[in-house]
């Protein structure tokens, strides 16, 4: 019987993340809010709390792009930005081409 090899990897939803040789195109986008800096990954296999999201690089809290909702680590909701910055923010990544 032959070893077999489990392997897995993350299909991206657009084409246009994809280069032609197959390479993933990773969209990356920081922004500086309050001291704080906040990366968006558009093709973030993790989709929790929303898709995309944003991830604290200094706390590891992660905001919900729709509702300004931001969890820690350990999925509880710690605290919630201003509706105005929320649309602040949708309005930057829909610049970026996020959403």
């Amino acid at each position: 019987m032959e070893d077999k090899e489990e392997i897995s990897f993350f299909i991206p939803e657009d084409d246009n993340d994809l280069t032609i040789d197959g390479k993933i195109y990773i969209k990356l986008y920081d922004v500086k809010m309050k001291g704080e800096k906040w990366r968006f990954n558009k093709n973030d296999k993790d989709t929790f709390p929303s898709k995309p999201h944003g991830h604290n690089l200094e706390t590891g809290e992660k905001i919900n792009i729709w509702t300004g909702e931001i969890w820690d680590k350990n999925k509880t909701l710690k605290r919630k930005f201003s509706d105005k910055k929320v649309l602040f923010i949708q309005s930057k990544l829909r610049d970026r081409g996020f959403i």
